[in-house]
């Protein structure tokens, strides 16, 4: 790979996905509040703010999506929660296991596993609201 090719990369990961992954979730907060205020545009904001989060987060975009339908009370959403929280949960146990068997992985892997567990607390906690509705 070429030296312009590492440097867009680089760019890419380390400049543009966390303001875009901040953005995101910006949008996705103002959606929820205006959302649970009975104001127009909440869903149209949770929307776009959890489609640019799943970008972002391409093997959580299953929780993601479930995330979105359950909230704006959409056949399915339940189910598809459910079965994206439990493959952040196993990618989250994977994650620990490389940092069992090598502990610089931890520096590489610290970020990650903390966005993992706040996603997996939020889901969790619309799955537990979902079901005492």
């Amino acid at each position: 790979m070429s030296t312009p090719q590492l440097k867009l990369i680089k760019l890419f990961t380390e400049k543009i996905l966390p303001k875009v992954h901040l953005i995101s979730i910006a949008i996705s907060v103002a959606g929820l509040i205006l959302h649970s205020l009975k104001i127009d545009g909440g869903a149209l904001l949770i929307m776009l703010g959890f489609s640019l989060l799943a970008s972002v987060y391409f093997l959580t975009a299953i929780y993601i999506i479930g995330s979105l339908l359950e909230l704006l009370k959409f056949e399915g959403g339940k189910q598809q929660l459910t079965i994206g929280c439990g493959a952040l949960t196993i990618g989250l146990l994977i994650a620990v296991a490389f940092i069992t068997i090598k502990q610089n992985n931890l520096v590489i892997l610290k970020k990650p596993i903390l966005h993992g567990i706040a996603i997996l607390i939020l889901g969790g906690y619309i799955l537990f609201k979902s079901t005492t509705l």
